[in-house]
């Protein structure tokens, strides 16, 4: 029974898109006629619509899986990662909760676990409409070249996140935070590139010293530090310049700066408008 409710819509459909196209037809043909621009501009939006509609069906016609009209649960796990995989899920729930109101679906929050520090654990989410589950399955996450579902490592390694909070262990070193970090990375010690990265963001005098010792702008230096251990092509900030001094902040856009100009790709969140104005080369995610 819903299966030939569907195809009686789908009828309904195609006689209401050829009457539309007739009647477009008949009026560009006398407004040809008569010379009358305006018609005809008008005729061009309409044609324009009608097109997009096509082109919408002839996409829904790739859905033909039982379950593709149909509305669909999705879960986000951070893994084992620590805080930067849990500032990354929730970011990647935000990219969700946008795709879902630039679509016209709904998204319903069903279940969240907070992270320890920042960002989430898990989360699980109604993705309400038609389609709904069919559009997500043919969805596909393409970073630096890389496709999520069949290079997930490679999509990891192709992106540095520097989190708001400041996460170090207060007991070790720079240089032994970015040995570590690099080891997590699987990077081999003749490829590890420490030594330069401390100095890329105006930490090697500090090199040794204790991480509780260093100054809050310091700290935030060595977060971006330790983003950087495997030579991501993106680096991704969040709230940066959040409880930073002027003077801070400036040091701070300078070493970002100058990561940009090696070619290093920045996306960043922040609610200073100085900042925007500041760094216009930076995509803004608001």
């Amino acid at each position: 029974m819903q299966q030939l409710s569907e195809l009686e819509g789908n009828l309904k459909k195609i006689i209401e898109f050829g009457k539309r196209y007739t009647d477009i037809k008949e009026l560009f043909e006398l407004a040809v006629i008569e010379n009358d621009t305006e018609v005809l501009n008008s005729c061009q939006i309409e044609l324009h619509e009608l097109v997009s509609i096509l082109e919408d069906e002839e996409f829904k016609l790739q859905f033909n899986g039982k379950a593709d009209d149909k509305s669909c649960y999705i879960e986000i796990h951070a893994g084992a990662g620590g805080t930067e995989s849990q500032d990354w899920a929730q970011m990647l729930t935000r990219m969700y909760l946008r795709w879902a109101e630039k679509n016209n679906f709904k998204f319903k929050l069903i279940h969240e676990a907070i992270g320890d520090e920042a960002g989430i654990k898990s989360c699980t989410a109604l993705i309400e409409g038609n389609y709904a589950f069919g559009y997500l399955k043919k969805e596909s996450v393409n970073v630096w070249g890389f496709d999520l579902n069949k290079n997930p490592r490679q999509v990891r390694a192709s992106i540095g996140i520097v989190p708001q909070e400041i996460n170090l262990d207060a007991f070790f070193s720079p240089k032994k935070l970015l040995e570590l970090q690099a080891g997590l990375y699987g990077i081999k010690k003749e490829d590890r590139i420490t030594d330069l990265i401390l100095k890329m963001v105006a930490l090697e005098d500090k090199a040794n010293a204790y991480s509780r010792s260093l100054s809050g702008g310091m700290k935030r230096r060595l977060l971006i530090a330790k983003a950087m251990v495997h030579q991501p092509p993106i680096l991704i900030l969040d709230e940066p310049t959040a409880g930073v001094d002027v003077e801070l902040r400036n040091n701070l856009w300078k070493n970002v700066k100058q990561l940009n100009k090696e070619g290093v790709t920045i996306i960043l969140t922040t609610h200073y408008l100085l900042d925007f104005l500041l760094l216009k080369f930076i995509k803004f995610i608001c």
